[in-house]
């Protein structure tokens, strides 16, 4: 904590996944500028959620699939950077896909069980003014950044036909 406090200018971490949260909320509550990886599901976990909410953190510019293990061995792991850097011109932004609802292809555009539109493959209705559910690659692609919000702040899951699929973050467009 001394070093934390006293000692830096940036904080550069890999935590633990297991102790992630411990870290992001030592980090960001130190007021230090970071760059954390850690699991790239975050985005829809309540434990981080709020960081998001508040722009706090925000989705850094890649995925980080290898590390190399105390041991020098590489392994594969489901990492992502976040950061409250401020990000300029992100690459990903070309990954979202902005249409009005009715142009996005019937195959990525559903409504599960409970009437809450469900889209994927990086589609976002631009003129949805309700809740929706997404993945969590429009997230750390940036679209919190295009005017999007999340309605809710823990995860969504969706069930389809009575079928449990992946769970998902609810974004709105801001008013």
């Amino acid at each position: 904590m001394k070093i934390l406090k006293e000692e830096t200018d940036i904080v550069c971490t890999n935590p633990p996944f297991s102790r992630a949260a411990d870290y992001w909320k030592l980090t960001i509550e130190s007021g230090k500028k970071f760059l954390i990886i850690s699991n790239f599901t975050n985005v829809k976990n309540a434990a981080y959620i709020h960081y998001f909410m508040e722009n706090k953190v925000w989705a850094g510019y890649n995925r980080v699939d290898y590390f190399l293990n105390p041991k020098k061995q590489i392994v594969q792991a489901s990492g992502h950077w976040y950061t409250n850097f401020s990000i300029k011109n992100r690459p990903k932004y070309k990954n979202i896909k902005l249409m009005p609802l009715k142009e996005i292809p019937e195959k990525y555009k559903n409504f599960d069980d409970s009437k809450m539109l469900v889209v994927d493959n990086n589609y976002i209705p631009i003129d949805y003014k309700k809740p929706f559910a997404v993945s969590v690659y429009p997230i750390l692609s940036g679209i919190l950044e295009k005017g999007y919000t999340y309605a809710q702040d823990k995860e969504y899951v969706p069930y389809i036909n009575g079928k449990r699929c992946f769970g998902r973050v609810l974004l709105q467009k801001e008013k």
